[in-house]
Parts: structure tokens; C-alpha cells; sequence
């Protein structure tokens, strides 16, 4: 946290802490992006600039394993509840490996978990960074990865309690255009989506679990391919 602060990231000070693990931290200024308003392209935006101060950060230890790494786990788990999806696994992973078979980028500083519900804003300006304890060194894929795929399933829940699904769909595909160019950061984003398909699935929703592997065979698609039907992400 002191770090980060250092650098001028807008994380909440540290008032006390003990040797067990606890932190006593100050609220994060603004409101959470997830009860905000905001405009999908400036909040795109802010958070590439957040990226880039994020980038320069003297951290010098590892961010969270990435999520590539639970991939297999993900897999044995899933394939049990989706028993009529194990071909259409099969193939999303081939093209997820080849994705993530490509160089990754050079390491540096990432937030490890980067997603809305991690930001607090003001306007259109981003104003607390929550949950970096995960942050440290690893591949800017990552945190775009982790960003666009929450996104995609947030926006099916905010449909399912009757929000404004456009609006979170919206971010996700500004997300997508701005980050998407990159194979590897596309084959990481849809496994994230695995995972998020793994938590639908696990809770009975099977509906809500094949519409995130759909998003996941679209983001893992080589060449890239317009992420929502009807929204411009070219």
C-alpha cells in the first residue's frame, strides 16, 4: 500500500496493521464505479491511465499467480456440470492454449485483480484502488484480461437484477478495443471467463454459464472478432 501511495496511486493509507496479517485502512475516496455513473469510453480512459501509473510502481515481488495457471482446474470441474459442452471445451481450449502460447509481455507493475468492483471514481476521474494485495510484478495482459472479462459478466448479473446490461456491455466491448489487439491478452480474458462460466454453473444457472463461454470462444478467436453483436469495437 505505502508503495503504491508513494507513486501517487490512489490507494487508501494504512492507519495500523499486526503481525497476523490484518490492515486497518482508510476508506477509499469517491464511489464505487460499481454504483457510479460513467461513460464506458472515458472509464476505459481512466483506467489505461491508472495501467500506466500502475507500470512504473517499485514493486518488486510477483503479482498473483495468473489465472492461466487454474485453467486445468477450472476445466475438471466444469465439464462435470456442462456434460453436453465437453466438445465445445475441448475446442475453446485449443484455441485458448494457442493464444497463450504467445510471448508474454515484459513484466511489470499490475494490480493482479484489476476489475470495477476494485474502483472508486469522481467524474470521470478514477479516485480509489482497493485489493492490491495482489499487485506486484507480471504482464499487462493480465489486469486487461481480468478487467474485460468482469465486465462481460457483470453485465449479464446487472441483466439478471434488471440493470442497465447495455452500459456494463458497453465497457466490456470499449475495454475489448482498446486491450484486445494483443492474442495472448484474449486467450487470458477467456479464461477468466471460464472460471466466471465455473462459478455460474456451480451456482445451477447453466443459461448464464454458456452465454460466458460464448464470450469466451469470442475472445479467444484468432483473428480478432467483434466481441457483442450490435456494438462497435472494431
Amino acid at each position: 500500500h505505502t508503495r503504491l501511495r508513494d507513486h501517487g496511486l490512489p490507494v487508501p493509507a494504512v492507519r495500523g496493521w499486526s503481525p497476523e496479517g490484518l490492515l486497518v485502512l482508510d476508506s477509499a475516496a469517491g464511489l464505487a464505479a460499481t454504483e457510479a455513473p460513467w461513460d464506458p469510453g472515458a472509464l476505459v480512459d481512466a483506467v489505461d491511465a491508472l495501467r500506466r501509473s500502475l507500470a512504473g510502481a517499485p514493486l518488486d515481488w510477483p503479482a498473483r499467480t495468473s489465472l492461466a495457471d487454474r485453467l486445468p482446474w477450472y476445466l475438471d470441474r466444469l465439464r462435470p456440470l456442462l456434460p453436453s459442452s465437453r466438445e465445445r471445451l475441448d475446442t475453446l481450449v485449443e484455441a485458448v492454449a494457442a493464444g497463450l502460447a504467445e510471448p508474454a509481455s515484459p513484466p511489470q507493475t499490475i494490480h493482479g485483480d484489476l476489475h470495477l468492483g476494485q474502483l472508486f471514481v469522481e467524474g470521470e476521474k478514477i479516485t480509489g484502488l482497493i485489493d492490491v494485495d495482489t499487485a506486484g510484478r507480471g504482464a499487462a495482459g493480465e489486469d486487461a484480461a481480468a478487467f474485460i472479462a468482469h465486465a462481460l459478466a457483470s453485465a449479464l448479473l446487472t441483466a439478471a437484477r434488471g440493470g442497465d446490461e447495455a452500459r456494463v456491455q458497453a465497457l466490456a466491448v470499449a475495454g475489448h478495443a482498446r486491450w484486445g489487439d494483443d492474442r495472448r491478452t484474449r486467450a487470458l480474458t477467456a479464461v477468466h471467463l471460464i472460471g466466471h462460466a465455473l462459478g455460474a454453473a456451480s451456482a445451477g444457472d447453466r443459461t448464464r454459464a454458456q452465454r460466458l463461454l460464448a464470450h469466451a470462444e469470442t475472445v479467444a478467436a484468432e483473428p480478432k472478432r467483434p466481441l457483442i453483436d450490435g456494438f462497435e469495437d472494431a
